[in-house]
């Protein structure tokens, strides 16, 4: 869904819901603007039990654009 009208200092939230829940291959990545996503002091990504979540703390305005969420298996 898309964010609009965030601040610098907002924070903002995504989340999705995957299926199947139990596989051990499932592998869950985020994408800003086409490049991977990791981990940051500002930036929390979480996925569990088919539950994935990314949060954004204190946006800034590089962090416009586009973000993708992409669970892949064997």
């Amino acid at each position: 869904q898309s964010i609009t009208g965030l601040k610098d200092g907002d924070s903002a939230h995504f989340e999705c819901t995957l299926v199947p829940v139990n596989d051990q291959n499932l592998k869950v990545e985020w994408f800003h603007n086409g490049q991977p996503l990791h981990h940051k002091n500002r930036m929390k990504m979480v996925s569990d039990f088919g539950f994935v979540v990314m949060d954004i703390a204190y946006v800034q305005s590089h962090d416009s654009g586009e973000y993708v969420c992409k669970a892949s298996n064997e």
